[in-house]
């Protein structure tokens, strides 16, 4: 039990700082030692971390881009997530559930996993699960380009309460998804160029606040929005050097959904651009072309 509860302990401090590839071998261990959604054996059991870690591990394995082993791994533990009601196993959980299942085609199935996590936000007094199912069905909404139906998504979770809280601690659930994080999400994918400009400056206090705090996953997230508010405002030399750092730090941690869950519209346009600039240097890193070529 020591081992386990101290490998999920620090497994959930890496994933916090951003060390991807060390959370997930942590978390892993933590969980079990092996895959359990393919040991149909193995239980989850109340009295030791495992659910924890476990979905924790399923995260880790989302951002690496293994989508169906972390849907198996999250279906896994959903039972008992859902008898326990802790607020950062629903939103996980049922959060990245909907992310999968929207990516795969399920679009009723993803509603129909947000429409749940709000109601057993509602059953049990979690205010933020509510805001956090809410900020996910926004996220939905603007990947199938519905501006309007997101923003009113994003106002019903912008609730003052729930997120002044947030911001004193450190929840796993809410890394790389709050109500400025989506704002920002929103007015890069249907304002203008001046809107975007006005957007660096909000997201250089945010970098620099997460950066200072340790939230190094949070800090790479805010990077890219960062960058790719610098395309959307005109300075592609600026946006291509930021982005090109960023990607060699996401390429050696195993980081693809934390970029790909932007959306093509959003990342496209700057991963096309820095992919021919890539072509055209005569000792350009083979690492960084092909984890462009896999993005």
């Amino acid at each position: 039990f020591a081992q386990s509860y101290t490998e999920a302990i620090e497994g959930q401090i890496d994933l916090h700082v951003g060390r991807l590839r060390e959370a997930g071998a942590r978390l892993r261990l933590a969980a079990g030692g092996r895959d359990t959604s393919l040991k149909q054996t193995t239980h989850y059991n109340h009295a030791h971390g495992n659910v924890w870690a476990g979905v924790l591990y399923a995260a880790c394995v989302y951002e690496g881009g293994n989508l169906v082993q972390a849907r198996a791994l999250l279906r896994f533990a959903k039972p008992l997530v859902r008898e326990l009601g802790l607020p950062d196993h629903l939103i996980l959980t049922f959060g990245l559930e909907a992310r999968i299942a929207f990516h795969q085609g399920e679009v009723d199935g993803a509603l129909a996993l947000l429409d749940e996590l709000e109601s057993l936000g509602h059953q049990r007094q979690l205010p933020r699960a509510v805001a956090a199912a809410r900020l996910e069905r926004a996220w939905l909404r603007l990947h199938q380009g519905r501006a309007l139906a997101a923003s009113e998504a994003i106002a019903q979770a912008d609730v003052d309460e729930v997120w002044q809280r947030v911001q004193q601690l450190r929840l796993p659930a809410h890394a790389n998804e709050d109500p400025f994080i989506a704002k920002t999400r929103w007015s890069l994918a249907f304002e203008d160029a001046a809107v975007a400009q006005t957007l660096l400056q909000p997201l250089q206090t945010e970098l620099a606040q997460a950066s200072e705090s340790g939230h190094g996953r949070r800090a790479l997230k805010l990077q890219l929005l960062l960058a790719i508010a610098r395309q959307r405002a005109g300075d592609w030399a600026t946006a291509l050097a930021e982005c090109r750092a960023l990607l060699e730090r996401l390429a050696r941690d195993g980081y693809l959904r934390i970029v790909l869950d932007e959306g093509a519209a959003l990342v496209a346009p700057l991963l096309s651009r820095m992919q021919n600039e890539l072509q055209r240097e005569p000792r350009s890193d083979p690492f960084i072309v092909d984890y462009l070529a896999r993005l």
